[in-house]
């Protein structure tokens, strides 16, 4: 699985680094939380010193640098990385392509990528990258590390997944890396990368995938001759056909790509500038409007300043105008009230001297007449009384002359509450030597809805707990209770002395 690297800063920022003047000479890639693609982290012209001093320890990195024209390829794998997430970098770093024949179609650089960068874009020089050819000999330990990671032995075909054309990891970069470790100035960056296949491209634009043999301490490969004579011819007629069908392409795809750049940060230009115009427009707007309301708030200000001003001179003005007449005034005040005293005070001896005497002569009225309004009560009330008693006497002797004969010794309407109900109900009722028959209404006798037996009744009383005016309670002897109420006293006791007078038969 090849390293995704289509982020748009980071084909400005390879552009910026192939050209001989560009702007930078490194960048930083990093996988920014994901496992196959990477994002811009950090660039600069520092050099090789600022590069370090740019890396993170602990994080897995990649990019580029530029040293005395040569661009090197680096990689930082922390040494918390295990051996299996290792070699994941590493192949996905530099993805092997699988060939299955000669066909130049099946070149690694026949696909096109939209993230991928042309390996001719890169600078080289003759010397800067001999050409390594598929079926170079292999080192033995390169032949171990190859079986350690899984590597087929084979032959390839192509993945399921399509071409991938030699993008920034996959051409001249590495191959750059892999001739470099013998210039002093970078020997301390070259990877130990001897065991992973890379895509060399020439100054022609041709292209080989080589497995670099392991170097001596003197910097050089050590290549085997034998195993590269017995299959050098069958590699060169590969390479040669591959070569020229890719170069035409190479060569479009990198006008191609420079013109759409050119043109992208052709647009880029025009809409910065259209927007830096814009914005200092709208600063002057936004200044003059500044000024304006300044100018304005000021000119409000000073006016309201003076007009305090004028205002605190007026009132300290009035104020003083107002405390002189105020002064007059009291003194005027306090000779005339010291006159009104002296006359109120002999007006007062006098009128209290009235009042004194009124007050005497109303007493001995009011004491006559509350006299005379007593006697005419108590002569009322013995009058009431009088009548009061001949009426219930009258009364006592129709109800017993009634109970005496059985007939209905009080009849009316009552609020009653009893029965077993908790409910005040409205009923019409007959008092009779029996009983008291209540009925629903006044108009319908015919049927009895409840009564009460006299010899039933225990006692009757006045029930405090109800909390009703002019009401009463029968207590039968089965502890059953009835409660009775009207609106007026008078009712009240003209029904409970009829019962009494029906109990005391």
């Amino acid at each position: 699985m090849s390293l995704d690297v289509s982020e748009p800063d980071i084909a400005a920022s390879y552009a910026d680094l192939l050209r001989p003047d560009g702007p930078i000479d490194w960048f930083i890639l990093g996988h920014g939380g994901t496992s196959t693609k990477l994002f811009l982290l950090d660039s600069g012209n520092g050099g090789l010193e600022e590069l370090r001093a740019r890396l993170v320890a602990t994080e897995v990195l990649y990019g580029l640098l530029k040293v005395q024209d040569r661009i090197l390829l680096w990689s930082q794998i922390p040494d918390g990385v295990g051996g299996i997430k290792r070699a994941q970098h590493g192949d996905r770093l530099f993805p092997t392509p699988r060939l299955s024949s000669a066909d130049p179609s099946n070149s690694p650089t026949n696909g096109t990528a939209p993230h991928a960068f042309p390996a001719s874009s890169a600078p080289a020089t003759a010397s800067s990258a001999p050409r390594l050819m598929p079926h170079s000999p292999s080192h033995p330990e390169d032949e171990w590390r190859r079986q350690t990671h899984s590597r087929p032995s084979s032959p390839l075909t192509p993945a399921d997944s399509g071409a991938v054309s030699p993008g920034l990891f996959e051409s001249a970069a590495a191959a750059m890396l892999v001739s470099s470790p013998s210039d002093p100035s970078v020997s301390r960056l070259a990877l130990p990368v001897q065991e992973i296949p890379v895509d060399v491209v020439d100054e022609d634009g041709s292209v080989a995938r080589a497995v670099p043999a392991p170097l001596s301490d003197s910097g050089a490969a050590q290549p085997d001759t034998t195993s590269a004579q017995a299959h050098a011819p069958e590699t060169e007629a590969v390479v040669d056909e591959v070569e020229q069908k890719t170069r035409a392409l190479e060569i479009e795809k990198r006008e191609d790509a420079a013109r759409l750049e050119r043109e992208k940060r052709e647009r880029e230009a025009e809409a910065a500038a259209r927007a830096r115009e814009e914005e200092e427009r709208r600063r002057a707007d936004a200044e003059a409007e500044y000024r304006r309301q300044a100018e304005e708030e000021l000119e409000r200000e000073q006016a309201a300043e003076e007009a305090r001003r004028k205002a605190i001179e007026e009132k300290a003005r009035l104020r003083a105008e107002e405390e002189e007449r105020q002064r007059a005034a009291a003194e005027e005040e306090l000779a005339r009230a010291e006159e009104e005293a002296r006359l109120a005070e002999a007006q007062r001896v006098l009128e209290q001297q009235r009042i004194e005497e009124d007050r005497r002569r109303a007493e001995e009225a009011e004491k006559a007449r509350l006299e005379e309004e007593e006697r005419t009560r108590k002569a009322e009330e013995e009058m009431r009384l009088l009548i009061e008693r001949q009426r219930a006497e009258k009364q006592l002797r129709e109800e017993e002359e009634a109970r005496d004969a059985g007939e209905v010794m009080l009849s009316g309407t009552v609020n009653v509450q009893g029965g077993g109900s908790m409910l005040w109900r409205r009923r019409y009722f007959r008092l009779r030597q029996t009983g008291l028959e209540l009925y629903k209404s006044e108009s319908d006798t015919h049927t009895i809805v409840d009564s009460v037996a006299i010899a039933n009744i225990d006692r009757i009383t006045n029930p405090e707990e109800a909390l009703v005016p002019h009401s009463f309670k029968l207590t039968l002897k089965d502890e059953d209770e009835w409660l009775f109420y009207y609106n007026t006293a008078e009712e009240t006791e003209a029904l409970v002395e009829a019962l009494q007078c029906a109990m005391r038969r």
